[in-house]
C-alpha cells in the first residue's frame, strides 16, 4: 500500500469521525444540564475537533502527494474554502457560545442547535463534493 493510499484510507475514516457525532449533537444537548453529561459533549468535542485536524492534514498530504493539481478544480476550491470557512465560525463563534451555555445561559441552547445541523449539512455536502466531483 503507498503513502497515497494510507493518506486516502485515513482521510476517509476520519471524515466518519467527523461527521458521525455531530449527527447525534443536537439531540445530546440536554446532557449539558448535569455535569457529567457536559464531560460526554466536551469528549464529543474533542473527538470531532481530533478528526477535523487529521481530515485537513491528510487532504493537504493528499495534494502534496498529487503535486496541488487537484487544487485548480473548483469542486475542491469550494470543498476546501468551505471547510475552512466552517472550522473557522466554529473555532471562533461556537466555543464561544458553547463557554456561555455551561455558564448556564439556556440562549445558546437553540443557537447551538442550529448551528449544528447547518455544520453537518455543510460536511455532508463536502463528502457529495468530494464523492462525485461535482462542479
Amino acid at each position: 500500500m503507498t503513502f497515497y493510499n494510507i493518506a486516502v484510507w485515513m482521510h476517509i475514516v476520519f471524515a466518519f469521525v467527523l461527521i458521525v457525532p455531530l449527527i447525534f449533537i443536537p439531540k445530546l444537548f440536554y446532557l449539558y444540564q448535569t455535569e457529567k453529561g457536559l464531560k460526554i459533549l466536551h469528549k464529543i468535542h474533542f473527538i470531532t475537533g481530533l478528526g477535523g485536524w487529521v481530515l485537513f492534514l491528510s487532504g493537504m498530504y493528499m495534494l502534496y502527494l498529487q503535486g496541488w493539481v487537484m487544487v485548480s478544480f473548483y469542486w475542491m476550491q469550494l470543498s476546501i474554502g468551505l471547510y475552512i470557512a466552517m472550522q473557522l465560525f466554529d473555532n471562533f463563534w461556537s466555543d464561544k457560545q458553547e463557554e456561555l451555555l455551561a455558564h448556564g445561559e439556556t440562549a445558546s441552547t437553540n443557537k447551538l442547535k442550529i448551528w449544528s445541523v447547518i455544520k453537518v449539512v455543510g460536511y455532508m455536502f463536502i463528502a457529495l463534493l468530494m464523492v462525485f466531483k461535482i462542479c
